[in-house]
């Protein structure tokens, strides 16, 4: 416990990690090992999984190729041919589809990424004065972990 100075002349009892010895090594580690189990992890598996979702859609919009109908001209063998405005539509469909899997993957990597850095470089940045911990990003930080 220590105490933390909130507002003018409020203060307030905080919980604060105490880390064995070598305690810096040791919370580098829990920074690399948060680093990888909340950022790196589930961009792969969503980037993954996006991916394959993407390239199930571009291998679909090939079956949507013109079929030729058989002799007897009964359609019973080839179906239907469809025109060039439905496989252009089907076509700007797909490529929609695959660029709003490909955003989300983006979104997520862009909204997450500045605070995983700081985070990094606060315990891994030889420059203390520039990057050190503070109350705001402390409060901020515990506001990211709940949401």
């Amino acid at each position: 416990m220590r105490e933390v100075e909130l507002l003018l002349s409020y203060t307030a009892a905080r919980c604060s990690v105490v880390y064995p010895a070598p305690s810096d090594v040791v919370e580098r580690h829990v920074t690399i090992a948060t680093f990888i189990c909340q950022y790196v992890v589930p961009m792969l598996i969503t980037s993954l999984a996006y991916a394959r979702i993407a390239c199930r859609l571009w291998r679909r919009g090939r079956d949507v190729m013109p079929r030729r109908r058989d002799a007897s001209g009964d359609g019973s063998s080839g179906g239907l041919l469809p025109t060039e405005r439905q496989r252009a539509c089907h076509e700007r469909a797909r490529r929609r589809s695959v660029a709003l899997l490909a955003s989300v993957v983006l979104v997520f990597t862009i909204s997450w990424l500045p605070l995983n850095l700081y985070h990094i470089l606060t315990d891994f940045h030889p420059d203390t004065d520039t990057f050190h911990y503070n109350r705001f990003t402390a409060r901020r930080r515990r506001l990211t972990r709940v949401l």
